[in-house]
């Protein structure tokens, strides 16, 4: 299964990172990047799809950030006994960010968004609206490797939700690197998790 696949590229390219750190400068706040995203929600159907995400440093402590995700089921799917139909899963998330250097190598990230996410299915349309909450770190290992984990909690809705996302980044040069990252929801861990593979561009 794709998702099989992508687990196991992601703790090879993971070790490889963790294994050639050597050289991370000042943390970049304003950047692009675009992700494979693979996805297993609602229990036992998998999704995958992509994920846009870019950030724009407003001074030296504020940025603005901002999200697109694009999901489709798999499998083809059927509600109420009718016509089999792949689902369609699409977030938009924009919001603002603070960080604070603890240490030369260690950034804390606090972050605010507004969610919105609507799901795709044999043309019904279900809207849903709420926040994002997230605090974090970024921790550089050299300046060549990057390692980040954020505790986010989601509101949609009325439906909560809290994540914990975990992250490795291997840059290739100041501007480009490549990131690995798994997401887990805490409350159902072994039905709601994501693995994403990302090319990023800093500004």
């Amino acid at each position: 299964m794709m998702k099989s696949l992508l687990s196991k590229t992601v703790f090879a390219a993971a070790g490889i990172m963790l294994s050639s750190a050597t050289l991370a400068e000042d943390f970049s706040y304003t950047n692009i990047s675009i992700a494979y995203v693979a996805a297993a929600e609602f229990g036992d159907e998998d999704y995958d799809g992509y994920r846009v995400t870019g950030r724009l440093a407003l001074n030296d402590a504020l940025f603005l950030q901002a999200s697109q995700t694009s999901l489709e089921s798999e499998d083809p799917l059927s509600i109420g006994g009718g016509p089999l139909t792949t689902q369609d899963v699409d977030s938009t998330s924009i919001g603002l960010g603070f960080h604070h250097s603890l240490l030369e190598a260690l950034d804390i990230v606090l972050s605010v968004s507004f969610l919105d996410a609507e799901t795709f299915i044999d043309q019904v349309i279900v809207d849903s609206d709420g926040f994002d909450i997230g605090v974090g770190a970024r921790y550089a290992v050299g300046n060549r490797i990057e390692v980040n984990g954020t505790l986010r909690h989601l509101s949609l809705d009325e439906n909560d939700s809290t994540l914990f996302q975990a992250d490795a980044r291997y840059f290739l040069t100041k501007v480009i690197s490549f990131g690995v990252g798994y997401d887990l929801e805490v409350e159902n861990p072994s039905d709601n998790d994501q693995l994403s593979v990302d090319v990023r561009i800093d500004f």
